[in-house]
């Protein structure tokens, strides 16, 4: 008799565990969810944001690249003491 009621204790403590065990899951595989989704707007927010930036940067690269075509020794210069100053402040 004391058997039966340690047996009948222990399987609903184990059907109790088995239920939460369930509910962990469940509750793990939603968060997984909400991250993802959570990450996903991230992104779809972040494209939004630097969609305006990158329009530009094809223009201003051409106009760059005229600048330099039009004054080649003055970017020849530009070059030179950026070299210089980047030299020093990495030795």
């Amino acid at each position: 008799m004391a058997d039966s009621k340690a047996d009948e204790a222990a399987e609903a403590t184990a059907d109790v565990a088995r239920k939460a065990a369930r509910g962990a899951r469940s509750a793990g595989a939603e968060a997984a969810r909400v991250i993802e989704d959570a990450a996903d707007e991230g992104v779809a927010a972040t494209r939004r944001a630097t969609s305006p930036a990158r329009a530009p940067a094809p223009s201003q690269s051409t106009s760059l690249s005229e600048a330099i075509r039009e004054n080649p020794l003055a970017a020849a210069g530009v070059a030179l003491v950026t070299g210089l100053v980047l030299g020093r402040l990495l030795r």
